[in-house]
């Protein structure tokens, strides 16, 4: 368990929120985190916990309520990563899934949403766990309100909630799948291929890019070879003269 927050063991009494009375009921190690919530971030709830409690993002796990096939199912992802809401619809044998409304969330589970907890909800949610929180020893989930994370071991998180354990997360899409990076006299495409994607036919070798100028670069013309000076005023007079002008040295 980390080494910053309160740890609590089944020999803790109950108290705080649902989620953690739910934990210390079940008698599982977990630790609680409490952080200063800054209502004005950016961030989101998951990333500002990340960044303020100083843990990889990767660890930190937030719970999305949805509907699939009009039954509110949980979601529980990294923050690093983006719900494949196709991917849970099949995780749970349905079709069709979506996120569920924020009212509908808050009813069913009795948090209010930025601190939604996966445990200890008002009513029990089918749960899916992203597979990628077996990939470490412990995670942070919320702990039933905004500011407060709790961490624990995933097999126990997916033992007190019932949860299925299934991939069901995207990595956040880049900016840009095709990105230029250009310096002074160069421009090089980078270009981020997928399965079954297909690759441009090279460029033949007598064929030149186009190059914008920019950043300060300047681009110069090719020069030609310069004449030699007064060879053509001396091939001028022989020639005048009726001799043979001389082949050029090389």
């Amino acid at each position: 368990m980390s080494k910053n927050g309160t740890k609590k063991s089944a020999k803790h009494s109950a108290g705080g929120t649902p989620a953690l009375v739910a934990l210390d009921a079940a008698g599982a190690d977990h630790v609680v985190h409490p952080y200063e919530h800054d209502p004005a971030t950016t961030l989101g709830y998951g990333m500002e916990a990340a960044e303020v409690l100083g843990v990889d993002p990767g660890r930190v796990f937030k719970t999305l309520v949805t509907a699939v096939d009009g039954a509110l199912i949980v979601a529980v992802v990294p923050v690093t990563g983006q719900l494949d809401l196709k991917a849970l619809a099949h995780a749970v044998g349905g079709k069709k899934a979506a996120l569920a409304e924020q009212a509908a969330a808050e009813r069913a589970t009795g948090y209010v949403v930025g601190g939604i907890s996966p445990l200890g909800q008002r009513q029990r949610l089918r749960t899916v766990v992203d597979s990628t929180a077996q990939d470490h020893p412990t995670v942070f989930v919320s702990g039933g309100r905004r500011g407060l994370d709790v961490e624990l071991a995933p097999v126990d998180l997916i033992r007190l909630t019932g949860a299925i354990v299934a991939p069901i997360v995207t990595p956040r899409p880049p900016s840009s799948d095709r990105q230029a990076h250009t310096t002074c006299g160069s421009s090089v495409a980078s270009v981020h291929s997928s399965i079954g994607a297909t690759r441009p036919a090279p460029s033949r070798p007598t064929e030149r890019p186009a190059i914008t100028p920019r950043d300060g670069c300047t681009r110069r013309p090719a020069r030609r070879p310069a004449a030699r000076p007064g060879w053509s005023g001396a091939v001028a007079r022989m020639s005048a003269s009726g001799r043979s002008a001389p082949p050029p040295v090389l």
